[in-house]
């Protein structure tokens, strides 16, 4: 049962495709169209297509922004480059973990936290619960926001025809000044799955414009749209051998 569920901007794609809805984290997702196993396959394989628009979006700007980042963060975000992302758990005082956050760096005053859309509102409210003595700004953009991860070895082939400018070359890097089937969008080299794959973040008002015009090239490249069910599945083997296909894509020595 989904009543009461949040819906994502593409809501309605996902029961056009036939997708078994579920509850997660307060929102109504799917966790499958085909088969756990097929959608797995097709991202080890081709690519796949997941709707991630119930991840957080948090802005902090200003001219403290980095201070903010040092107080709260674990890891140290001084050496990050604009254009740049990076992880980190965000702690409390006492060492337990208020959230795990991906950190995209647009300048020394602008930075946008993606955070677990469970968590969404408490992240929120943590941080700004920490800005005493700081000239800083927190927005919650959430719902301004779709996302969908684009994810397998033919990913870039997939994605690039659309994009008005070249897709970022490096992982853990993205662009925000390009277009994707005409829709500006911010687009990241990163994901888990332990393939190559991209991360497109655009207004929720294009959103199943843009999913649409991505769900058919990734069908016609023999991909899928895939949903939690292998998300999962591919975390628990993204750190074996099938990751060496980013390995060998992107020069890394990934460990």
């Amino acid at each position: 049962m989904t009543e009461g569920l949040k819906q994502t901007p593409l809501y309605e794609a996902h029961l056009a495709l036939g997708g078994k809805m579920v509850g997660f984290g307060g929102w109504a997702l799917p966790v499958q169209y085909s088969s756990i196993l097929d959608e797995h396959r097709a991202v080890r394989e081709n690519c796949g297509l997941f709707d991630v628009s119930h991840m957080g979006e948090l802005f902090i700007k200003g001219p403290d922004a980095l201070k903010l980042l040092q107080r709260l963060l674990t890891n140290d975000f001084s050496t990050l480059k604009p254009c740049s992302c990076r992880y980190s758990p965000m702690c409390y005082p006492s060492g337990g973990t208020v959230d795990d956050v991906l950190v995209y760096m647009f300048n020394e005053e602008k930075y946008l936290l993606v955070v677990n859309a469970s968590n969404t509102k408490k992240d929120f409210d943590w941080i700004n619960a920490n800005t005493d003595g700081l000239n800083v700004l927190v927005v919650n953009e959430s719902e301004r926001f779709a996302e969908v991860a684009l994810q397998g070895p033919c990913a870039e082939e997939v994605l690039a025809p659309l994009c008005s400018m070249v897709l970022p070359e490096k992982y853990f890097s993205f662009n925000s000044k390009l277009t994707v089937a005409d829709v500006p969008a911010i687009v990241s080299r990163t994901g888990y799955t332990g393939e190559d794959g991209f991360e497109v973040y655009y207004e929720a008002k294009y959103g199943l414009d843009l999913y649409n015009a991505l769900l058919d090239r990734v069908q016609s490249a023999g991909g899928l749209p895939c949903g939690l069910g292998s998300r999962d599945t591919l975390r628990f083997t993204g750190m074996s051998s099938p990751r060496a296909s980013l390995q060998k894509k992107l020069g890394l020595a990934l460990q």
